[in-house]
């Protein structure tokens, strides 16, 4: 009986790695898109006007 409990605390510890790993790429994505439209911003705004 230990070892399937074992075996279960395994599993969803390993799920739970799997679904963390894929919140982290998503901030990650999410940071760098707000990364890059900060600095397209900047470029625009720091071209002068004509």
């Amino acid at each position: 009986m230990q070892n399937i409990n074992n075996n279960t605390q395994g599993i969803i510890d390993i799920e739970q790695t799997k679904s963390d790993r894929t919140l982290n790429t998503i901030i990650a994505i999410a940071g760098v898109g707000l990364a890059t439209s900060q600095i397209a911003s900047a470029v625009i705004l720091a071209q002068p006007n004509q």
